[in-house]
C-alpha cells in the first residue's frame, strides 16, 4: 500500500455503501482507494477497540490516511479531495454549510441507509490483498 493511499472502512451489507465504493472504485484512477468492509476491518484489526465500536455504535464510514481516522461527513469530504478535479469545487461548495449540519445529514442518510436501498446477506468486494 502507498502512503498516500486512503483506507476507505464501508457497511459491505449495505447496498448503498457498495455502490458508493464500486463507483469510487471507477474514479479510483490514481489508485488512491483501498476499499475494506466493516466486517473484514474488525477482523483484520481487533486491536483497534475504540475505532471497532465507534463503527458497532453508528455505523459510519471511517476513512483512514496517515494513521488518523476521519467518520462520517468529515470521511466524504476527504474522499472528495482525493478525487480531485472538480470533486474538490464539490466539497467547497458542501463546506459552505456548517459542520454540525453537514454530520447530522450525514448521520441521518448512515441511519436510514437500509430502507433507502436495502441490505445484502455478505460483501461483493474481495478484501485487499496483503
Amino acid at each position: 500500500m502507498m502512503a498516500d493511499q486512503l483506507i476507505v472502512v464501508f457497511d459491505g451489507g449495505c447496498n448503498m455503501c457498495s455502490m458508493l465504493v464500486r463507483w469510487l472504485s471507477v474514479l479510483n484512477k490514481r489508485d488512491r482507494f483501498v476499499f475494506v468492509s466493516q466486517q473484514s476491518y474488525i477482523d483484520q484489526f481487533p486491536d483497534q477497540k475504540d475505532t471497532i465500536d465507534r463503527l458497532h455504535l453508528n455505523d459510519e464510514l471511517v476513512v483512514w490516511s496517515h494513521g488518523v481516522a476521519f467518520f462520517g461527513a468529515g470521511g466524504v469530504l476527504l474522499i472528495l479531495q482525493a478525487l480531485g478535479g472538480g470533486y474538490i469545487l464539490l466539497k467547497f461548495f458542501i463546506q459552505l454549510f456548517p459542520r454540525i449540519l453537514l454530520d447530522r445529514i450525514y448521520t441521518w442518510v448512515a441511519h436510514h441507509r437500509y430502507q433507502f436501498m436495502g441490505r445484502r446477506k455478505s460483501c461483493h468486494i474481495r478484501p485487499p490483498l496483503p
